[in-house]
């Protein structure tokens, strides 16, 4: 072979150990930090929005280092120190694979980060939509000031049957009421208008998350998400940004007689299980969505006992869903219940909290061996309330109802 040749084949090797390494160097992150005042060897952790640790390592001297991959990438994580050393957690850091530098002081919660573009995004958003809700709240008071004052007039020229200044003045609320759903839509405008300037960022399917507070709202947003790259349609929050859709879509749908989703559950010996299949199995199934740490939830344990034990035998049963992330502290808490009925934790993508928009537990889910939904209770969530109460005394009667 001619040294031409093993020239060339040797550049390719170059090349191809090169784009190798790079390849490697994008799958990892390495968050190089340093924070004043950091005793030496204290113990630190990387952990997510949830509270799960991710890692944790020593300090040496002020500095510590974590590293890892992210698949899917691009999510907020934070720093915890040993709480003898300082309590709470810092700032949020957009981390993606990236080496990226974080400066702290003990004491004090804000970083300054480098190495991470969607986390610039981060900030400057963030101070954009502070500064435009300043704004607004004082617009908005101003309106509303404006309108009782507009409401008071219309009142007396009703009054008075002055037909011209009825028609001025209700002419008047309109452009009023106009005005501040404007105002109200300022945000949501100016984050919509930044992801159309920013999509190849990773902050930009998180930013439309918080767009997700209706049905139109969520529509748009999804057509927008279908015009991002696919690289950031397929991060961390690009799936989180979906599944809030897709159970926006679901719960719009819920009402009695609809079909309750067939999601898949996990049971306390580690076992998934389809929810429809637990349910075909009795004549009625009460759900009770819960968690170890809801005082209030485990409050409604003795009535639940009462309930079962007078209805278990005319087709009732009783299965409690968790939304625990904790399997030590779910199952403890169980056995500390002493209940007899079956348990499992929420499991897959679509979750009972996202698709009945739970925002507090205790809540109640009556179904039938078909799976189809009788009634409905949450103190908040919404989806409003339906087919009788499902809590204390009133349960009872609901049951006797649907049993009949």
């Amino acid at each position: 072979m001619n040294k031409i040749k093993l020239a060339t084949i040797g550049c390719l090797l170059l090349l191809l150990n090169y784009q190798i390494s790079i390849g490697q160097q994008n799958d990892i992150y390495t968050l190089n930090c340093q924070f004043e005042g950091l005793p030496n060897n204290t113990r630190v952790y990387l952990t997510t929005q949830e509270q799960d640790t991710i890692k944790s390592t020593n300090s040496i001297g002020n500095k510590f280092k974590f590293q890892g991959s992210q698949k899917p990438e691009g999510r907020f994580y934070f720093i915890n120190f040993d709480t003898t050393v300082f309590k709470y957690s810092t700032t949020a850091i957009f981390v993606i694979n990236n080496t990226i530098n974080v400066k702290g002081k003990i004491g004090e919660r804000e970083v300054f980060v480098s190495g991470s573009a969607p986390h610039d995004d981060y900030k400057y958003l963030l101070q954009f939509t502070q500064g435009k809700a300043k704004e607004t709240e004082k617009e908005i008071e101003a309106l509303q000031k404006l309108t009782i004052e507009n409401e008071t007039k219309l009142q007396e020229a009703t009054v008075k049957g002055d037909s011209l200044l009825v028609m001025i003045l209700r002419s008047t609320k309109d452009t009023l009421i106009q005005k501040q759903r404007k105002a109200l839509n300022v945000i949501p405008d100016a984050v919509e208008s930044w992801v159309v300037n920013h999509k190849n960022s990773y902050y930009a399917t998180y930013a439309l998350m918080y767009l997700v507070q209706d049905l139109p709202r969520a529509l748009k947003v999804e057509q927008m998400f279908l015009t991002l790259p696919e690289n950031i349609k397929s991060s961390y929050y690009g799936y989180k940004l979906m599944e809030s859709i897709e159970s926006l879509k679901i719960s719009s749908r819920i009402k009695e007689g609809t079909t309750i989703p067939n999601l898949t559950l996990i049971d306390v010996n580690g076992k998934e299980e389809k929810l429809l299949n637990i349910l075909e199995k009795d004549k009625l199934t009460l759900i009770d969505c819960w968690a170890s740490w809801c005082s209030p939830c485990r409050a409604e344990i003795p009535t639940l006992k009462e309930i079962y034990r007078a209805y278990n035998m005319k087709g009732l049963n009783i299965v409690g869903v968790s939304s625990d992330k904790d399997k030590g502290k779910w199952l403890n808490a169980i056995r500390e219940d002493k209940t007899t009925w079956q348990h499992y934790r929420e499991f897959s993508e679509l979750t009972l909290t996202s698709i009945f928009d739970l925002k507090s537990i205790p809540a109640y889910i009556l179904v039938n061996s078909k799976g189809k939904i009788l009634a409905f209770n949450c103190a908040a969530s919404s989806i409003q309330n339906f087919g009788g109460y499902l809590r204390g005394p009133e349960l009872g009667k609901t049951l006797e109802k649907h049993l009949n």
